[in-house]
């Protein structure tokens, strides 16, 4: 027990140290479905989930001050699946899906038009050490991506530039407002991570769950020819190509989750990958090619298929965008259980 308790003390401090730069930055998703279960309550064999949630928001404003007029409309379709298999001998293996959708509409933009979507899909297999059972080896895969093409929509007519990677600028003038002006193709960004390393079960328990992994990972992403918002102005959008890449590198990585009363659902995700080598063309270099992904949730239960969530991420990918990515949603999300 002593063991554990420095070996866990070791890697948590060690990340926090690691992630110290981010500290300063905002942290962003991750939904818990059956965070009740817990690793130590399971019993042996398949466990599969698939859940489909509708997600709504809605504003309405009439001559306030300072706030356009009209209303505004959030609308979103969240898939959660998931497949385990535990047997005897401690071996694991999990797989999860999420897919998360939303088209907004508002009184600058009287059209609906995406404002989210994130593919994530997971698979990772974990021995546990029959004499350490906190303790052993992982390997995984992980697949993110945008299912539809990516747009910008805006309320003004825009002159859009696009300036290519070897710096040459090509201008489209007066594209006309509301038009959908194209950043990405379906699936792209597309970023593949294959990774393998050591875990350490900091807690396992029915209601909470925290798990610290460290190890080395190759991150392939693909583009596909498509372009980032380098600067955005009204009346004028400059958008920079992106590049493929690929990245190998050594890799932290804290998640958690739990329920509270079995009303509250939290959870959270934080990961860092240092990439010791990538083929990218790029000035950055050191500590400013670190990757850093944050997410985290809250949410609470209002009935069984009814819940309120509100949802922090922020991402930094410097070979794609070198900046912080962040979004936070507050939304009433409609659940509907198929396994």
């Amino acid at each position: 027990m002593i063991t554990r308790s420095v070996f866990s003390v070791v890697v948590l401090a060690a990340f926090l140290v690691a992630a110290s730069p981010a500290s300063a930055q905002e942290t962003p998703d991750y939904v818990p479905d059956g965070v009740e279960a817990g690793a130590e309550g399971k019993k042996l064999g398949w466990h599969p989930m698939l859940k489909a949630s509708l997600t709504l928001a809605f504003s309405d404003n009439q001559k306030v001050v300072g706030v356009d007029e009209g209303s505004s409309y959030n609308t979103g379709l969240i898939i959660n699946g998931g497949l385990e298999f535990l047997s005897e001998g401690g071996h694991l293996w999990t797989n999860s899906l999420k897919w998360q959708l939303n088209y907004t509409q508002t009184p600058v933009i009287d059209k609906f038009y995406k404002s989210l979507d994130q593919f994530d899909f997971n698979s990772a297999y974990l021995y546990k050490i029959p004499s350490i059972k906190w303790l052993g080896p992982y390997a995984s895969f992980v697949l993110k991506t945008s299912v539809f093409p990516g747009d910008a929509v805006k309320a003004v007519d825009t002159d859009v530039t696009r300036v290519g990677l070897d710096g040459v600028e090509a201008t489209e003038v007066g594209v006309k407002a509301k038009s959908n002006i194209r950043l990405t193709d379906s699936f792209a960004p597309a970023t593949l991570r294959e990774s393998a390393g050591v875990f350490a079960d900091i807690l396992a328990r029915k209601t909470i769950e925290i798990q610290a992994r460290a190890g080395a990972g190759l991150w392939e992403t693909y583009v596909q020819e498509g372009y980032s918002v380098a600067s955005d102005e009204p009346g004028l959008l400059k958008l920079q190509k992106m590049q493929d890449s690929v990245q190998a590198g050594g890799e932290i990585q804290l998640n958690g989750k739990g329920v509270i009363k079995k009303q509250i659902n939290w959870g959270f995700k934080a990961e860092m990958m240092y990439p010791f080598y990538n083929n990218a063309d790029t000035e950055l270099e050191g500590s400013e090619l670190i990757n850093y992904e944050f997410e985290g949730l809250l949410g609470t239960k209002l009935a069984d298929w009814a819940s309120l969530d509100y949802s922090l991420k922020a991402y930094k990918y410097p070979l794609i965008v070198d900046d912080w990515q962040i979004s936070n949603a507050l939304l009433l999300t409609l659940t509907a259980s198929v396994l």
